[in-house]
């Protein structure tokens, strides 16, 4: 029943192996021709994920996937106290994503059961499933991938035949997000299986009654239809190897049975778990090994005795196995996190976008007050031509200012473009102060202590404007003190008045029509001083 579908996925394994190697001969050797992308990390159907639980990522647009699985598992004591069972198996596996949303895969499982400590002996044989998936991937931001999964499996009785009838439809929906280190993803769905209608015979005769047992748990259909989820981490180490680690489910709900079928008790559900451990050999080239175990429901032998096993994929306790992934052509951008190795670019840089690291510097320094103790709390702006930062001095007057941009490094060549830093200092109660240095990379850049003077009381400033011979006041006449630009204009009895820091001033009078006359003024703190200026015309 169905072996010859086995058969096929074997040869078609075998077969696809040697074929698939030629395009990586072709594009090594022919001047000209770029190679592929970076290499993704493909699990079940050539599709990134794992081997039961897929991810939301997709494949680049124009990128071909190949998948080739093979391993062995064994399943004890479940006909009966001697039974053992041992499953070879064999996955070939196609993918291409046509546009950059959409991955579409056609996936051939085969296996093949012994069993022993049975009577009678043998009824051994070949099965395999064809099975055809598509996967919608959409980025929703930088962490976070969402999409949805449509997988048909196409059951037949001897290949190349299809059992129509049988056909059965899974449909998930996929979350992968970044946690950590790595990338976690998530599913659920539902799936309908019609697989079972597969043991109809050609006159329409349902044959399951007279299955073997052994025919019963190895031809893998099912009489239920099933809730599945799956989860699964894929954690790099380092920019070649990663690891996976995924557990899965099949919830089993009632059973659709043909008349005269005696109806079976639902049984519980399948539970997987799962590690994998991968290496990318190059950009296209991957293989990776895995083990996996499995807790199915346990058959009763009355059950067995009356031939009463209820119709489910009865899966091996342990599998283990190594795999090899390729992938050809594309060249777009991809929903997958891709690595790309320093090999990769050396040997290809037309593939490599230029890696751009921006280059900084950090400053530290202290400030102090004019008897020499520090100053708390004052604010420190460090500007350079495009950047800027700023800090507070601490309780010892020490302040830092970290990673300030100052240039950067585009494919191993570094170019420091703004180095030059002016450093600005201030606090209620004390004099601003300025200081500028030349930044270089690192955080050793130290900045001279910064001594802050107090700021004086102001002193005051009176003038009075007369006309010379005549002693009238003048209104309307500007004042003017320098330096520092502070200004008034006379009133109606020509008189101002301006409050100063104490220092020594030229003060200067015009306006109205008079000529402008200067005089020496020295403004001591707290204290008045007055002059007196006579104007001609």
């Amino acid at each position: 029943m169905r072996s010859s579908w086995g058969i096929a996925s074997s040869l078609l394994l075998v077969w696809t192996s040697g074929a698939a190697a030629q395009p990586a001969d072709v594009t090594a050797g022919t001047p000209g021709v770029v190679e592929p992308p970076p290499a993704i990390a493909l699990g079940y159907g050539a599709m990134p994920g794992g081997l039961e639980a897929p991810s939301a990522d997709g494949l680049p647009a124009g990128v071909f996937g190949v998948s080739l699985i093979g391993g062995f598992g064994f399943r004890n004591k479940l006909l009966s106290d001697e039974h053992k069972l041992k499953r070879g198996i064999g996955d070939i596996a196609f993918a291409f994503a046509p546009i950059e949303l959409l991955t579409l895969g056609l996936a051939f499982d085969g296996r093949i059961d012994k069993h022993k400590g049975v009577t009678p002996g043998g009824d051994d044989g070949y099965v395999g499933d064809p099975r055809l998936i598509a996967r919608l991937a959409k980025k929703l931001g930088p962490k976070l991938t969402a999409g949805g999964q449509l997988a048909i499996l196409i059951p037949g009785k001897d290949a190349p035949s299809v059992a129509a009838s049988a056909i059965s439809v899974e449909a998930r929906g996929l979350v992968t997000l970044a946690a950590g280190p790595g990338r976690l993803s998530l599913n659920a769905g539902f799936r309908i299986d019609n697989s079972a209608k597969s043991v109809v015979d050609d006159d329409g005769n349902d044959n399951r009654m007279l299955l073997s047992a052994e025919d019963r748990i190895s031809l893998g259909v099912s009489d239920f239809h099933a809730v599945v989820a799956g989860v699964h981490y894929q954690l790099p180490l380092g920019p070649k190897a990663y690891l996976g680690l995924e557990g899965s489910m099949d919830l089993f709900t009632g059973a659709h049975l043909p008349d005269g079928v005696p109806a079976t008790d639902t049984p519980g559900p399948i539970i997987r778990f799962g590690a994998t451990g991968g290496f990318h050999f190059t950009s296209q080239w991957s293989a990776f090994a895995f083990v996996q175990g499995a807790i199915v429901s346990k058959l009763e032998a009355a059950d067995v005795t009356a031939g009463n096993i209820a119709l489910i994929p009865y899966e091996p306790s342990f599998t283990g196995g190594i795999a090899i992934t390729a992938r050809f052509g594309g060249g777009g951008s991809s929903t997958t996190n891709n690595t790309i190795t320093a090999n990769d670019c050396v040997k290809f840089p037309e593939k490599c976008k230029p890696i751009s690291v921006v280059v900084t510097a950090g400053l530290s320094g202290s400030v102090l007050d004019d008897t020499g103790k520090p100053v708390v709390g004052a604010k420190v702006t460090v500007r350079l031509k495009n950047n800027s930062g700023t800090a507070a001095t601490d309780d010892k007057g020490e302040w830092t200012v970290a990673n300030v941009p100052i240039g950067k490094t585009v494919n191993n060549k570094t170019e420091l473009d703004d180095t030059a830093a002016e450093v600005t200092v201030e606090v209620e109660g004390k004099k601003p102060k300025v200081a500028t240095l030349t930044l270089r990379e690192g955080t050793d850049n130290k900045v001279p202590p910064i001594t802050l003077d107090a700021v004086l009381p102001p002193g005051q400033f009176k003038g009075v404007i007369r006309a010379a011979g005549t002693g009238k006041p003048i209104a309307g006449v500007t004042v003017k003190l320098e330096p520092g630009g502070a200004s008034a204009v006379s009133d109606a009895d020509g008189n101002v008045s301006l409050d100063v820091q104490p220092g020594t001033y030229k003060a200067s009078a015009s306006g109205n029509g008079y000529k402008e006359q200067t005089l020496d003024v020295v403004i001591e703190q707290s204290a008045v001083v007055v002059k007196q200026f006579e104007l001609t015309k």
